[in-house]
């Protein structure tokens, strides 16, 4: 650990991906006696010392910087949205030792946060304090502003405040807006947190924080009482002003941003007393005129402060904080919606300001201008699916070969029932021709084949991400509606089989009273009313699942039909070189958690050669390690994808029913571990993967099985 961080990273790593926020190395490191630590250090002296010295100062903070520094550019990527999905803030802006100079130096990693916020419907949230508002506790604030926020979430430790001073976090919240009071249940705000620690320096966060300000919707500045300037009368003292040159930096946005003036108040208790201190403030910088400015005292929140102060004392103002932050945020989300504000859209648009600003110190900051700006593969997403709609045969539009062939294969399996009777198999017949002569005429190669093909081909891993984030985006204004009507749907089926088991024993007791028994006829009607609602919005849900592991399978489909149901004429030039390459980079994808999925469509199906080859190609893809198959297999809804997920750090989909089979590729120690799992218990479909696996996986003596049972 103290040599060579290497060593370090997988155990960071370990507990992230298993969410253990690191708390586990912490339980850990206090165990670490000197006998103990020199034995493994085989008696060297002065590295046990370096070491033991050392032991106490090892925060989260700092061990996620080391971890980040000892990683390669493109993990670094990955590594932040383990740390976002452990509720821990990620390094921006840390310190790093210089080899050359042997000094310590200020580092800004924009690669930190590209993968949470390549693309992004967050508002952005900053916080900045004055000198005099050093140790005062800016960011312990936090959790009475987003209360979702958990003190382990935040960087507050004394150990390493030296090393924070100046430094950026990042983390991410949600806010319940009460503003809206016709709205059930109040709308939820989401805030991207630019927390920035100490202080504000030329040298150092200066440049930096101009570059956020622009895109913010909310900043928060502390200050204190000793930041009221000495004489009113002298207007040359905007540039000694910290609360002047800070509203300075943002008049480009002044209209938009909504500013928050935290004053510490030592007097915080003494309400009358808090009410002049604010009135001061307020009546000083009125001749500004700035807009959207909110005023309001906190009370201290370092450990010296705190001492001293009663248990009733603390609860009061913590009910005291919560209550004004609330009302403070309550009036910024309801003017916020009367403006009309687009929130922060990519963290590319804060670099795209930086660098500029770091070319030009003496730049005019107040001609400055937002630069959203657009991708290019969000402009071609844009123009394939915002066409579509919750009122649009999506899957028949995006996925019309694996659409066709789902279709074709549950006629064929209601063929296959014994009971089905002559008449029904006649009109199943009809049916199956009919679709069949569709299947002709709709499957070939369309622009969302293309355009999938050349995401995986010849765009980089940030143009997937881009895409996942605006599949998601778009799938959330459909979705949510459609589970809440589910979920009414849901009860309402259940009332009436409360009311049916009644209406049974009635009829049992009464004697088949005519009354009862239509009473009962007309309940059983309408259980399968409802019945039938859920399926359709069943349908409706599927129909707007729109994800790139959709659109992937759809490839699979795609391979299979150019193999052998294609016509000629149809098929891509050199098509089997296009999914050569193709495999190879899916192969890639599922060492960066990309999760393949093997059983697929209803009814289920898992043959396709394209996985074969791509499967095949996972051997070549990292070579360094052997590979293990571990095989989940329980009942539906038996939380198989959630155990793996918290235990390897996977990725697979959360969502009950899904009835498919994912394969996720990811790193243990020294060893790549592949992992499948099964949202079947065992089933023909199940053996028949397994073997498929089997086939396609066994190396001799370099790959291991193992199976586990869920119930």
């Amino acid at each position: 650990m103290v040599n060579n961080r290497e060593q370090l990273t997988p155990y960071v790593i370990d507990s992230l991906k298993r969410y253990n926020s690191i708390n586990d190395i912490h339980e850990i490191l206090p165990q670490c006696t000197y006998e103990m630590t020199k034995s493994i250090m085989k008696n060297n002296s002065e590295l046990c010392d370096s070491f033991m010295n050392m032991i106490e100062y090892i925060t989260t903070r700092v061990l996620l910087v080391t971890t980040i520094e000892s990683m390669s550019y493109d993990s670094q990527r990955h590594l932040s949205n383990f740390i976002k999905r452990n509720d821990l803030s990620i390094p921006f802006s840390y310190y790093v030792p210089d080899n050359i100079t042997n000094k310590v130096v200020y580092k800004i990693n924009f690669n930190c946060i590209y993968e949470p916020l390549c693309l992004t419907t967050n508002h952005l949230y900053i916080q900045m304090g004055s000198d005099s508002t050093l140790m005062m506790g800016k960011t312990s604030l936090l959790p009475y502003i987003f209360t979702d926020k958990r003190k382990q979430s935040l960087s507050t430790n004394v150990s390493d405040v030296i090393y924070r001073n100046s430094c950026i976090d990042v983390l991410f919240s949600k806010v319940r807006s009460a503003s809206l009071k016709q709205q059930t249940p109040a709308p939820t705000v989401s805030y991207a947190i630019f927390d920035v620690h100490g202080q504000v320096t030329e040298e150092t966060n200066l440049l930096l924080i101009k570059s956020t300000q622009l895109y913010a919707s909310v900043q928060l500045l502390y200050i204190t009482q000793d930041d009221f300037p000495a004489s009113s009368s002298n207007e040359n003292n905007d540039k000694d002003d910290f609360l002047s040159r800070t509203m300075n930096y943002s008049s480009a946005s002044s209209s938009i941003i909504s500013t928050v003036v935290v004053i510490f108040d030592k007097n915080y208790d003494n309400e009358m007393k808090t009410e002049q201190l604010i009135n001061l403030f307020k009546e000083h910088y009125a001749k500004y005129k700035w807009p959207n400015i909110y005023w309001t005292t906190a009370p201290p929140l370092n450990s010296g402060s705190l001492q001293g102060v009663s248990e009733f004392k603390r609860k009061c103002r913590a009910r005291r904080l919560l209550q004004q932050f609330s009302n403070i945020f309550d009036a910024i989300h309801s003017k916020a919606q009367e403006q009309q504000q687009i929130p922060f859209r990519s963290c590319f648009s804060i670099q795209l300001m930086f660098f500029p600003l770091t070319g030009d110190q003496h730049i005019d900051y107040q001609r400055l201008k937002k630069n959203h700006i657009k991708f290019e593969t969000e402009n071609q997403l844009h123009e394939l699916f915002g066409k579509l709609s919750d009122h649009t045969d999506n899957l028949k539009i995006v996925t019309p070969i694996s659409y066709y062939q789902s279709e074709l294969n549950h006629i064929k399996k209601k063929l296959n029932d014994m009971s089905t009777t002559s008449e029904v198999r006649d009109q199943l017949t009809k049916s199956l021709l009919k679709l069949r002569d569709e299947k002709r005429k709709n499957s070939e190669l369309n622009v969302y084949h293309q355009f999938m093909i050349s995401l995986i081909n010849n765009c980089t891993y940030m143009d997937l991400l881009i895409t996942e984030v605006y599949l998601e985006i778009w799938r959330t204004k459909y979705v949510p509606n459609l589970k809440d009507e589910r979920e009414r749907a849901k009860e309402e089926k259940n009332e009436h089989l409360k009311m049916l088991h009644k209406q049974q024993d009635l009829v049992l007791h009464n004697g088949n009273n005519h009354e009862d028994v239509n009473e009962l006829k007309l309940l059983n009607e309408k259980i399968d009313k409802i019945k039938k609602q859920l399926i359709e919005i069943d349908n409706k849900l599927a129909n707007v699942d729109l994800t790139i592991g959709l659109m992937c399978d759809e490839l699979f489909a795609l391979y299979e039909y150019y193999s052998s149901d294609a016509p000629p004429s149809s098929k891509i030039l050199d098509f089997r070189l296009v999914f050569d390459t193709l495999a190879k980079n899916i192969a890639n994808l599922v060492y960066k958690g990309f999760a393949i999925h093997v059983l697929r469509h209803r009814p289920l199906i898992f043959h396709s050669c394209l996985m074969e080859l791509t499967i095949k190609q996972l051997h070549k893809a990292h070579s360094d390690g052997p590979l293990v198959v571990l095989t989940v297999v329980g009942e539906q809804s038996s939380a198989k994808s959630s155990l793996l997920n918290a235990t390897f750090g996977s990725n697979f989909r959360v969502s009950s029913g899904r009835c498919t089979i994912g394969i996720y590729l990811g790193k243990i120690g020294n060893r790549f571990s592949l992992i499948s799992t099964s949202i079947f218990s065992k089933s023909s479909e199940t053996h028949e993967v397994e073997r498929f696996m089997e086939s396609n996986l066994t190396v001799p003596k370099s790959t291991a099985t193992l199976k586990t049972f869920a119930c």
